[in-house]
Order: C-alpha cells, then structure tokens, then sequence
C-alpha cells in the first residue's frame, strides 16, 4: 500500500512539473496592439479588427482604405481601344472597410459616374460580383481584385450592360 501511494504521489508530482513547466513565457504581457487589435497568445502577433491594420509601431491603428483614397489617372486598354480618364476612390459609409470607385470602368462623366463598391483588406482591393442600376441601365460587375503596390494597382474587369456583349478591360490606376 505504501508503494501503491508514493507511485500516485510521484506521478501526481511528474503532472504537476510538466503542467507548470509547459506554462511558457506570456507571449503577450508586452503587447501593445492599439484600440483596433488583440493580442494572439499563441505567437504574441497583434490581430486586427477588419478594416485596420498593424502600423509602424506594430498596433492596429492605422485604416486599410486610407492609402486607396485618392484621385487616379487611369489607363484602360479594352476590346475597343485604350482610354485615358480620371477615377477616384472615396470612403463608403457602408463599413470602414468600404469604398466607391467612381468613373469605373470610364462609365460617367462629370456628377454622373458609374460608382461601384469595394472593399479594401491590408493592399488589397476587392471589387464584388454586382449588379447596378446607372443612368437608366443595368450594368453587371464582374468580380475582381487588385492589390496595390506603391501608387498602383490593376484592375483586370468585366462590364456587361443591359445584357448586352460582355466587355473586358485592363485598367491600371495610378495615384496623381
């Protein structure tokens, strides 16, 4: 019986040091992730909530979309030649990850311009399938995406209105 008890106390003792010795250093005790973030207790990386990302100093505090909100001279090479315009890219009041990008595709001139919604993770720019009703047509949205580097990105899309012949450009935008 004494045997029986010192092997339970020992295996109870070799559990314990394992438990306590498998406690690892608390990879987020240092961890300043901003008002955006959590801590990831597994690698001490900062999380962010969508629509943010990590900023210089490591925290989630700085906006996505804002390095995509700009004015853009746009050159789109189509089935139907190149065109030259303006687009611009503001913030949608739909989510803080959310933007327009107005005079899509080249569609608009003055007020009136094909805005089309997107979302914006880290570089990347999200465009979704869609349909929108614009200066009495319907205009199907192709999905696509683009990620930006620098102040650039290209958009490669696809544009069908009121059913017609798909039409599929090349449009890469750079920031003025």
């Amino acid at each position: 019986m004494k045997n029986l008890f010192a092997y339970f106390a020992l295996c109870l003792t070799v559990v314990f040091g394992l438990a306590v010795s498998s406690c690892g250093e608390n990879l987020c005790k240092d961890a300043a992730c901003g008002t955006h973030g959590t801590c990831n207790e597994t690698d001490g990386a900062c999380v962010c909530e969508t629509g943010y990302q990590v900023n210089s100093k490591g925290a989630c505090d700085s906006v996505s979309r804002e390095k995509f909100l700009a004015t853009y001279s746009v050159v789109d090479i189509t089935t139907g030649g190149q065109f030259n315009y303006t687009s611009t890219i503001a913030s949608s009041a739909n989510g803080i990850e959310k933007v327009i990008i107005n005079n899509y595709a080249g569609y608009g001139a003055g007020t009136a311009q094909l805005a089309v919604p997107a979302t914006v993770e880290l570089n990347k720019l999200t465009v979704p399938a869609q349909t929108i009703s614009f200066n009495n047509q319907s205009f199907v949205i192709g999905a696509t995406s683009a990620t930006l580097i620098g102040n650039t990105f290209t958009l490669n899309y696809t544009v069908t209105i009121d059913g017609g012949t798909p039409e599929t450009g090349v449009a890469t935008y750079t920031k003025q």
